[in-house]
C-alpha cells in the first residue's frame, strides 16, 4: 500500500487523520482510496465504503464522512478509475475513459477488500449516480453478501425515459465509436462544476463551490465531461441490470433514494426497478430535490439521512455511549 496525494484547500476541510493510499487493482492499474477514521473517543458502530459518480472525487465526501462519523461510522472513498487520482494502465493515464463498467465492478471489490483489511465491520456501503448502477452490478454478481446495508443516492439505473431517444443515443455512440471517436468528449453537453447558476446538480450554492474550489486547486483531478466510450458502456451497464430477473438474487434489500426533480438519470426508473423488486429495493423520493443528493441544500439533504437512518437502524444497533463497537441485528 502507498500513500497518495490528498487535496487540502481551506474551502474543504479534511476530517482530522484523513489519510490517502493507492491500490493495485486486479488488472495493475492504480485506485486511490481516502481513509477517514472515526476521531478518538466516538463509539465506533461499523465502517461505510463510499462510491462517487460520475466526474467526482474523494475530496468532495469531506463533509460527508463527518455525518457518517456522528452516526459511529469510519469511512472509506474510492476514486472512480480514470477520475481524482485513480489511474489505468495505459501510460498517458486518459482521464474519464472506460469502455466496460465491468471494471468498474472489479474496482468496487478492490476497495470493498480494503475497508474489510483496514477497519471493523459491520460494514456497509453508499453510492451515489454511476456508483449505484456499478453497486447494482457487483451485487447482482453475488457480491456484498457480508454487508449490513446499501444506500443508492439518485442511481443511474436508466439515462432516457423515451425508449425512441435511448434508441437514437445508441446509434450515435456506435457511430461515434466507429468514426474513432471513443475517446472524445460528448457534443452538446455542459459543464456543471464551474457555475452555480443554470447547473441542474444541487441548489445549494456552498456546497457547489466546495467542488469547484477543489477542482480549481486540482484540475489533473478532473474527469472532464463524458466520452463516447463513456456512454456505450454505461448504456451495456444498464441493460444488464434491467434484464428480467436481474436483480432478483441481490442479497438483502437496498435502500433507493431517488430525487424527484433530477435532470441527470431518469428518476422515473427508479419507482420501476423497485416495483419489479419489492422485496428487494426500498424507494425512497425526495420531492424538489436535484441529483446530488448528498451535496444538496438541508431541507433535501437531511431527507436522504433520516432514511438511511432507518434503513440503517433495522440493521446495525446504533452505538450506545462509551461502547466502541455495535453488533449488526437480524432481521425478522
Amino acid at each position: 500500500m502507498v500513500d497518495a496525494p490528498l487535496i487540502r484547500i481551506p474551502a474543504v476541510p479534511q476530517p482530522e487523520g484523513a489519510e490517502a493510499h493507492y491500490l493495485e487493482a486486479a488488472d495493475g492499474a492504480r485506485l486511490r482510496v481516502v481513509r477517514y477514521p472515526l476521531p478518538a473517543g466516538t463509539p465506533r458502530r461499523g465502517a461505510v465504503l463510499v462510491m462517487p459518480g460520475w466526474s467526482e472525487f474523494s475530496e468532495k465526501y469531506a463533509e460527508v464522512a463527518r455525518d457518517l462519523h456522528a452516526r459511529g461510522f469510519a469511512v472509506v472513498v474510492c476514486d472512480p478509475r480514470g477520475q481524482g487520482y485513480s489511474q489505468r494502465l495505459d501510460g498517458d493515464d486518459k482521464r474519464g475513459h472506460i469502455r466496460d463498467f465491468r471494471i468498474f465492478v472489479s474496482d468496487l471489490s478492490t476497495c470493498m477488500d480494503y475497508v474489510r483489511r483496514t477497519e471493523e465491520g459491520p460494514y456497509a456501503l453508499i453510492a451515489h449516480s454511476m456508483g449505484g448502477l456499478v453497486t447494482l452490478e457487483w451485487l447482482a454478481e453475488g457480491k456484498g453478501n457480508d454487508l449490513a446495508g446499501i444506500a443508492l443516492s439518485a442511481p443511474l439505473t436508466n439515462l432516457f425515459p423515451s425508449r425512441i431517444k435511448k434508441r437514437l443515443v445508441r446509434m450515435v455512440t456506435v457511430a461515434g465509436a466507429m468514426a474513432g471517436r471513443g475517446e472524445s468528449p460528448l457534443p452538446g453537453l455542459k459543464e456543471q462544476a464551474y457555475s452555480f447558476e443554470g447547473n441542474v446538480l444541487t441548489q445549494d450554492p456552498v456546497r457547489h463551490e466546495r467542488f469547484r474550489q477543489l477542482q480549481l486547486a486540482a484540475p489533473e483531478a478532473r474527469a472532464g465531461l463524458p466520452k463516447f466510450d463513456w456512454l456505450r458502456a454505461a448504456l451495456a451497464g444498464m441493460d444488464r441490470i434491467q434484464a428480467p430477473g436481474a436483480l432478483g438474487s441481490l442479497p438483502s434489500e437496498v435502500l433507493l433514494v431517488s430525487a424527484s426533480r433530477d435532470e441527470t438519470v431518469d428518476a422515473t426508473h427508479h419507482p420501476k426497478l423497485a416495483s419489479a423488486y419489492p422485496d428487494k429495493i426500498r424507494l425512497v423520493t425526495v420531492e424538489g430535490a436535484r441529483h446530488e443528493l448528498l451535496m444538496e441544500a438541508d431541507r433535501f439533504r437531511d431527507q436522504f439521512w433520516a432514511a438511511f437512518d432507518q434503513y440503517m437502524d433495522e440493521r446495525i444497533r446504533p452505538p450506545s455511549a462509551g461502547s466502541s463497537a455495535a453488533s449488526s441485528v437480524p432481521r425478522a
